[in-house]
């Protein structure tokens, strides 16, 4: 995938697409998620605060997770569209499952560039 001023990509596997946009200038993509339609938690996941979202009705809405600061002024949301009932349970586990690795130069490791398509 091409972002214009952030990395954005997906994640595909078992029917299931969890989309990212990392950088600078990334949005909160849960803005539009809101009580009671959504389940909205406040938290701390891998060491950094999170707002973490989800639909209360499975199949109708988007899951995800927002890191307001993942690291050198940069922002990350990660989500997932209308997921069933058994992948939206599976991807708020693997929220649970990130990791940030800090360094002492950086701050963070950055993701590598997005592959240029080579023909």
């Amino acid at each position: 995938m091409q972002g214009v001023d952030s990395y954005v990509g997906e994640f595909v596997g078992d029917g299931a697409v969890l989309r990212f946009d990392f950088g600078r200038y990334s949005s909160d993509c849960l803005k539009k998620a809101t009580e009671p339609v959504y389940v909205i938690a406040h938290e701390s996941i891998g060491g950094l605060p999170a707002k973490v979202a989800s639909p209360r009705t499975p199949g109708h809405g988007f899951t995800g997770v927002y890191f307001p600061n993942a690291g050198r002024s940069n922002v990350l949301c990660l989500w997932g569209q209308d997921l069933t009932s058994t992948q939206q349970e599976l991807v708020l586990k693997i929220f649970e499952t990130i990791r940030f690795e800090r360094t002492a130069r950086l701050g963070f490791v950055l993701p590598p560039p997005p592959a240029k398509n080579v023909q």
